[in-house]
């Protein structure tokens, strides 16, 4: 292998590693039930949000960092809308645990907040792509 193929593989694996490693975590608490979680149910749509917000935030500093601008902002949150549904359905699954539509626009909701944050970040020249 090249050494110039070393450094762009190595920054690929800087950019997708977290949110991989983030819907993972998710994934994993979703497989558990309120009780274990010790979440009242009323502060369900509050953590949707703010889940799925990291989530499109690490998709987007993903996207970012790897060089794809066109359109990034379309599939970070096609990406987090659909990996809310993907996890709707593995919660139908769980004991405890049920499957509501409220939940997947907050995780929309999440993902559309990080891509604003995002580009008021970009408008700004804040430094928010660690």
């Amino acid at each position: 292998m090249s050494e110039a193929k070393k450094p762009r593989r190595l920054g690929r694996i800087d950019a997708w590693l977290p949110p991989v490693l983030y819907a993972v975590m998710i994934f994993m608490l979703s497989s558990r039930n309120y009780e274990t979680i010790h979440l009242e149910h009323e502060t369900d749509k509050l953590v949707h949000l703010l889940l799925y917000g990291g989530f499109g935030y690490l998709l987007l500093r993903a996207f970012h960092k790897d060089g794809l601008r066109p359109g990034r902002n379309a599939w970070v949150v096609l990406i987090v809308v659909l990996y809310g549904v993907s996890d709707e359905w593995h919660q139908s699954f769980v004991p405890g645990r049920s499957v509501e539509v409220l939940d997947i626009l907050f995780d929309g909701l999440g993902g559309m907040s990080a891509v604003i944050f995002g580009n008021v970040a970009d408008r700004y020249g804040w430094k928010v792509w660690i």
